[in-house]
This record gives structure tokens, sequence and C-alpha cells, in this order.
């Protein structure tokens, strides 16, 4: 496996599990439905990361290693913000917010 694939693995796996915890949130909060709009997102994005495009993964790699625990947790950040403070329709957005982290972080 490449390192761009298990990037994409690891963030798709990152997303899945923030979707699961949305789930678990919605159920401690049922009169949020942010949780629960968030968690059913996370899941479609999960579904959706097949590929990260290019001048994405350009500016990812340097960043990226699955030990990186600051990479992660600006991973986390973004998918924290899914509904709660970015509107995310598709995984292209996504990793355009994830950049706009990664860069905030990095820099």
């Amino acid at each position: 496996m490449t390192k761009r694939h298990e990037c994409l693995d690891f963030i798709a796996q990152k997303i899945s599990k923030s979707g699961d915890w949305r789930t678990a949130q919605s159920l401690r909060f049922p009169g949020d439905e942010r949780n629960r709009r968030a968690a059913e997102r996370l899941k479609e994005l999960a579904a959706t990361a097949t590929e990260l495009p290019d001048d994405v993964w350009e500016e990812l790699k340097e960043h990226y290693h699955w030990s990186n625990e600051k990479f992660g947790e600006v991973v986390s950040l973004t998918n924290r913000n899914v509904v709660f403070r970015n509107n995310t329709p598709d995984f292209p957005t996504y990793t355009r917010n994830l950049l706009v982290n990664v860069r905030a972080t990095f820099s």
C-alpha cells in the first residue's frame, strides 16, 4: 500500500469512528439534532473517501504518518467541525477543510 492510500485509509477510519461517536452523542443528547445530522454526514463521508486529489495529497504528505498524533488531532478536529462549524456536503469539501486545519496547525 502506498503512503497516499495509507493516509486515505487513516482519514476514512477516523471519519467513521467520529461518526460512531456522534451517533452515541445523539442518543445522549436527543434534543440536539446536529449530532444525528453530523453522524449521518460523517458516515457518508467515510463511505465516499475513495481518493485524495493530487493537490491535497501534495500538502498532506509531508505531515502524514499513522503515528503522528498531531496529524490525527487535525483529522479529529476536522471531523468535529462537520455540521457544527462547516457545511461539508462531500469528500472533496472535507479535504479542503482538512487542508485549512493542516495549514493552521503545521504553519
